[in-house]
């Protein structure tokens, strides 16, 4: 097994290797959130310190083009020059406007925020964050926990620090694959269970519709939708899914008083959305899309599947070593 990944890798990297000598690559960054948590069991957060150093790292290395230059050059299948990248966000966490954006400011530096808009002036933290605070920071849980969903009962028993991980896990991918009334329906029956009634933490909290203003007027960010619900879209049908997209559309357009040109899949793996998804995302008019695929970007790359490069809290030579993988 370790053999065949090995192979797989290697293999990965001679293509990269040849398909960059016949057409320079870019590469897209994907970031969730700048902050310090003490939990983050998604691994979504990156540190302060480490986010403005690799950011630094990019200006005085690489090519870290505008939004705007990166679409237009992949609208029109022309070369990227050498080292060029762009800087994402998905979910829309209130730290993108408190922490990342002055940071990007100081350094002069462009990203994409791609914000999911359901959560927006609720007070409710994303479903993910809500999941772990209940599993892994309530102290009163019992320990056997059923979930009936639509007459069908799922049932976790002997919970505890042994067996958290697993739970989550489990209670993780049902939750994803849920369409939005079945997701509240389980928070209901997590909540009761776990006697809670959870408002956002500070720490957790989605961007408010002013930070979302505030956010798109400044010159270091544009703004991006990521559906309302933050569902699979391969889960629903195409009017269901040209509904949750054009509503975050519709809702950021009115925020920001500009049209949203750019769209980024929920979760993004290609099990995650389908051919209908990419004829809705055409339909409603967007330039471009992006996918969390691990690859770099060509000239003839599909600009209604970008590829993206995950970041995650890495020491700072791990960083460097990821981005030149995949432009060099």
């Amino acid at each position: 097994m370790r053999l065949r990944k090995t192979i797989r890798h290697l293999g990965g990297r001679i293509i990269r290797f040849g398909m960059n000598l016949i057409d320079s690559s870019a590469v897209v960054l994907l970031y969730h959130r700048v902050t310090e948590l003490n939990d983050d069991h998604q691994l979504l957060a990156v540190r302060p310190s480490n986010f403005y150093q690799q950011i630094e790292y990019l200006k005085k290395n690489y090519n870290v083009l505008p939004i705007e230059e990166f679409c237009h050059i992949l609208k029109r299948k022309r070369k990227f020059p050498r080292g060029s990248i762009i800087i994402t966000f998905d979910d829309g966490y209130s730290d993108n406007y408190t922490t990342a954006m002055p940071m990007l400011e100081s350094l002069k530096v462009q990203a994409l925020f791609y914000i999911t808009t359901s959560l927006l002036e609720t007070r409710q933290e994303f479903w993910w964050d809500q999941l772990e605070r209940i599993i892994f920071s309530n102290n009163k849980i019992p320990n056997n926990l059923n979930i009936v969903l639509d007459q069908k009962k799922y049932s976790f028993s002997q919970l505890s620090a042994n067996t958290s991980k697993e739970i989550y896990s489990q209670l993780h991918y049902l939750i994803k694959m849920s369409k939005t009334e079945c997701r509240k329906k389980i928070f209901e029956q997590l909540r009761k269970w776990a006697e809670s009634n959870f408002e956002a933490r500070e720490t957790h909290r989605p961007m408010s519709r002013s930070e979302v203003k505030k956010l798109s007027q400044s010159q270091s960010a544009v703004i991006g939708a990521h559906t309302h619900s933050h569902t699979p879209l391969s889960l629903l049908t195409y009017h269901e899914q040209f509904d949750d997209i054009q509503k975050s559309k519709i809702i950021l357009e009115e925020i920001i008083g500009k049209e949203v040109k750019y769209f980024s899949y929920p979760y993004g793996t290609k099990k995650d959305y389908n051919s209908i998804s990419l004829r809705v995302v055409k339909d409603l008019g967007f330039d471009m899309a992006v996918i969390n695929y691990y690859w770099p970007v060509h000239s003839w790359t599909d600009i209604f599947q970008i590829p993206r490069i995950i970041i995650r809290d890495w020491e700072f030579e791990q960083f460097k070593n990821q981005i030149a993988r995949f432009l060099t």
